[in-house]
């Protein structure tokens, strides 16, 4: 693949809200989204119709937006079981237009196999991207698992209406066409054009959780959202996550490193600024006022430039190794003397310093060169609760309000190209 996959797009220094402002100088406008009904009720605990936030991308004109929900509504029943209140919930994408001081919905797509059979977000069989779940029903029955279950996480819109999902089980990369339907299905499992191997290792639950690409889609940009357990022991100790550049039309990869600033942090989203250069949101998965209490959700800016493709040309199970250790293994020093670069990372924003309140910003796009939108998943409205059930899920800020979708739209303090 040519090394210069991505035009640099014409991103019109559009700013949500009124005209220009000096970069870094204005709070951020918060843009709540609507139209949110009760799915269903668990012992008194409400179950909304929300669920987005998983990624973003920006619509058909600037003024509106693509939002990917995550697998469906669940809670925690014990270790490694996953009680789902609608098994047969589709993920999908939905679109909303901001009006005014909100974001309204337009429509949504259910996901759909080729034959049209609707796409569930139960896990999948052990060896066919299964993370090791057990999936139940809210009344303890044993739930079957799904080939093509999907727990979506990354979504990229391509010009000719198309899109593409990432996901945390295989992960699987599904490209879809308009109306929600497969076309075509990739992981580290397939026959034919497949991801690598190596990434059948994610850790459970933290697949590729982030997605961004080229106009045209004939580049997407993967990247996962903790680095893999390769092994076990030495993924939870690495600070060195797995980006992957893949080719649609070919089937070839490249895969690049990401510098966590600590083992405990994790990506949510990445999004393209221009050629090679990208925003990715890194945080931590707490929240203001929680116990413990949130220490990092941050923006940063990342260029591949300087980067050292660490691709396997054989595609093992384990990689590409370095001195017989496996990526993950090497600290970073071992990598420098290896001569493998990095991605190159910058500050863009401290969410936290900005009063951000939620727990998961998983949605992030450029809006403009100095301008960036980033979402919360709002989990459906629920959260794991106590004794295996479901509770409401509260802003530990303000513990009287329910966590839902909000879009923070956010002054860069510098440009980002």
């Amino acid at each position: 693949m040519e090394r210069h996959y991505f035009p640099i797009a014409a991103l019109a220094a559009f700013v949500v809200g009124c005209g220009a402002a000096e970069t870094g100088t204005r709070p951020p406008i918060q843009l709540p989204l609507t139209g949110s009904t009760v799915l269903a009720t668990v012992d008194g605990t409400p179950v909304v119709s929300g669920g987005y936030g998983s990624s973003l991308a920006i619509g058909t004109d600037s003024a509106t937006f693509a939002i990917l929900t995550d697998r469906g509504p669940n809670y925690e029943v014990g270790e490694d079981s996953k009680a789902f209140v609608d098994p047969g919930y589709s993920p999908r994408v939905g679109w909303f237009r901001r009006r005014d001081s909100t974001l309204d919905p337009i429509r949504s797509v259910a996901l759909t196999n080729r034959d049209g059979t609707p796409i569930t977000g139960l896990p999948n069989p052990a060896g066919q991207g299964g993370t090791g779940e057990t999936a139940l029903t809210p009344e303890g029955a044993p739930l079957a698992p799904d080939p093509s279950g999907l727990d979506p996480e990354g979504l990229h819109l391509v010009r000719d209406g198309t899109f593409w999902v990432s996901d945390e089980y295989g992960p699987h990369l599904v490209h879809f066409d308009s109306t929600g339907r497969t076309i075509e299905r990739v992981s580290p499992f397939s026959t034919g054009r497949a991801l690598p191997v190596v990434l059948s290792k994610r850790r459970p639950n933290r697949g590729m959780e982030g997605l961004t690409g080229s106009a045209d889609g004939t580049v997407l940009v993967g990247l996962m959202q903790s680095p893999l357990d390769n092994p076990k022991a030495a993924g939870r100790a690495s600070v060195h996550a797995r980006l992957l550049v893949y080719s649609p039309a070919t089937g070839e990869s490249r895969q690049y490193l990401y510098p966590l600033d600590g083992p405990d942090f994790f990506t949510s989203d990445i999004t393209l600024v221009r050629d090679q250069v990208f925003l990715v949101i890194e945080h931590d998965g707490r929240a203001l006022g929680a116990d413990p209490a949130a220490t990092q959700k941050k923006v940063y800016r990342i260029d591949l430039t300087e980067a050292t493709d660490v691709s396997d040309p054989g595609n093992a199970a384990t990689g590409r190794l370095i001195g017989g250790k496996t990526l993950e293994s090497l600290s970073a020093s071992e990598l420098v003397a290896a001569g493998i670069r990095v991605a190159r990372k910058s500050l863009i924003a401290d969410l936290l310093a900005l009063g951000y309140p939620h727990d998961k910003p998983e949605g992030l796009v450029v809006l403009g060169r100095t301008q960036l939108g980033v979402i919360n998943d709002d989990d459906f409205g629920i959260t794991d609760g106590p004794s295996g059930r479901p509770v409401p899920k509260r802003l530990a800020s303000a513990a009287d309000r329910t966590d839902h979708n909000v879009l923070w739209v956010i002054d860069s303090p510098v440009p980002l190209w």
